[in-house]
C-alpha cells in the first residue's frame, strides 16, 4: 500500500511505479485544479487499486498506528529531536547518507 499526501503529480507517479502488483494506492494529498498525468497503463497492468481520500477526522490516527505495529518501519525514524533544537535537527535531516532518514521534531518537549 502506497499513500500519496504531498498533492504532487509526481508522487502520485512515484507511488504508482513503486506499490506491488496488485497493490492500493490512496490519493490523499489535493492534485493541482485541472488534469494531472498519471501512468494508467501501470493501475491496468499491474492491477493496482486507485482509491481517493477527500478530508479525513479519525482515519489520520488510524493510518499513523498501521505502521507503528510493524517492525520493518521501526528503522524509518532516525532521531526525535526536541522543537527548541529544530535547527540542528533540519542540520541531522539533511544528511541523509551518513546519519538520518526520518528526524521527528517533538512539539512536546
Amino acid at each position: 500500500m502506497a499513500v500519496e499526501a504531498s498533492g504532487v503529480a509526481a508522487g502520485l507517479d512515484t507511488c504508482l511505479r513503486l506499490v506491488r502488483r496488485g497493490g492500493v494506492v490512496v490519493q490523499l494529498g489535493m492534485l493541482p485544479p485541472g488534469q494531472s498525468p498519471f501512468a494508467g497503463n501501470l493501475v491496468v497492468s499491474r492491477e493496482i487499486e486507485l482509491r481517493g481520500a477527500f478530508r479525513f477526522d479519525g482515519e489520520f490516527d488510524d493510518a499513523l498506528e498501521l505502521p507503528a505495529g510493524e517492525a520493518l518501519f521501526g528503522g524509518l525514524v532516525s532521531a526525535v529531536v526536541p522543537v527548541r533544537q529544530a535547527e540542528s535537527a533540519f542540520a541531522l535531516a539533511a544528511d541523509r547518507r551518513s546519519r538520518a532518514c526520518k528526524v521527528l521534531l517533538d512539539f512536546a518537549s
